[in-house]
């Protein structure tokens, strides 16, 4: 079987870089735990599965004790006990993208360097701009090649489905002119700092002191139960959706140097000073209208990508370790020694 990077057909990969505001950090952390575990399930089912097809159940040992192997079978055994849901998921994404490459080649398709770049130009367009791609690559440490390899069944897809969508001058006109600051070359930015404490009166005496002259980073070491209290309350430059909204909400309307009312936030009782704004460089239309074109035939894909597939896999001859039709593996069989096979015929 043929495989590729694994890819859910909703126009960009599964796991997204959390949110960049620190105050969250436990919960940053636990994502990002749990995101890197589930990855690293999904790639061991791969590698197992690829090796139990092609090596007619042969397998080489994973770890040896005392010279006593362990082998594929035995680890895969294991997480079939312990993720049942993980690799039941990783085997019929496996199928879906087998059946869309065999349907790209039984109609003549071939997929192009051009195809590929179109993609890419077009899941830029869903990650903002230019520089917030460039982030998200850094911050999985992947390259642009590296994310073009999650590309490739999107794209395939869409040179099945796209004759068949129609994307008018209009809907691209009106993308753009809702979207043109978010996919520049650079989105809006500000720089803030704040000052949270717990008491709203404690809070009102402050905001009363900063009008008098008193100085904000001296009152925000003194008094802010914030993680930005050791840096005087600068919270440095972040965009809107960097920062929680009830925080950008009235952060970004303020003017330089202007100090918000006291706000009630989830963190406590806040008082926010902007300081400095940088202007988002926007796109020129004529640079992302193809790409925008293709980002909405892909949107118009994905709202029916599963019956587009399910409709392949029903018409093609399939067989897996589990029960496909229930999604489930089958009681007392050992899928080593004794697998099921399931046939969905024409």
């Amino acid at each position: 079987m043929n495989h590729y990077e694994h890819y859910h057909y909703d126009g960009q990969p599964n796991y997204q870089p959390p949110s960049k505001a620190p105050s969250y950090g436990w919960i940053i952390s636990t994502i990002i735990l749990s995101c890197l575990l589930i990855i690293a399930i999904f790639a061991i089912v791969l590698l197992l599965v690829r090796s139990w097809v092609s090596s007619d159940n042969n397998y080489p040992p994973v770890a040896t004790v005392n010279e006593a192997e362990i082998s594929e079978g035995q680890l895969l055994d294991s997480l079939i006990d312990f993720y049942p849901d993980l690799v039941i998921e990783e085997i019929e994404l496996l199928i879906e993208n087998e059946v869309v490459t065999q349907e790209v080649a039984k109609q003549g398709f071939t997929l192009t360097d051009q195809d590929l770049f179109d993609q890419l130009a077009a899941s830029k367009i869903d990650y903002g701009t230019e520089e917030e791609f460039q982030d998200y690559l850094d911050y999985y440490e992947m390259t642009t090649d590296d994310f073009k390899k999650t590309l490739v069944i999107p794209t395939m897809t869409r040179l099945l489905l796209q004759q068949h969508i129609s994307v008018t001058d209009e809907e691209i006109s009106t993308y753009f002119e809702q979207n043109k600051q978010k996919i520049g070359l650079s989105p809006e930015r500000i720089r803030a700092s704040q000052i949270v404490v717990d008491d709203l009166d404690l809070a009102n005496q402050i905001i009363t002191e900063l009008r008098n002259g008193a100085s904000f980073i001296r009152l925000a070491q003194q008094h802010s139960t914030d993680y930005s209290a050791e840096d005087g309350g600068d919270l440095g430059y972040f965009t809107y959706d960097e920062m929680d909204e009830e925080i950008s909400e009235v952060a970004f309307a303020l003017e330089i140097n202007e100090l918000s009312d006291v706000v009630s936030t989830y963190y406590g009782y806040t008082i926010i000073l902007k300081t400095e704004h940088q202007q988002a460089i926007p796109a020129q239309f004529k640079n992302v209208q193809h790409a925008i074109e293709i980002k909405l035939i892909n949107d118009h894909i994905y709202s029916d990508y599963s019956n587009y597939v399910d409709d392949l896999i029903t018409k093609s001859n399939v067989w897996s370790i589990i029960d496909y039709d229930e999604g489930q593996y089958e009681e007392d069989i050992n899928p080593f020694t004794n697998p099921v096979i399931n046939l969905q015929n024409n």
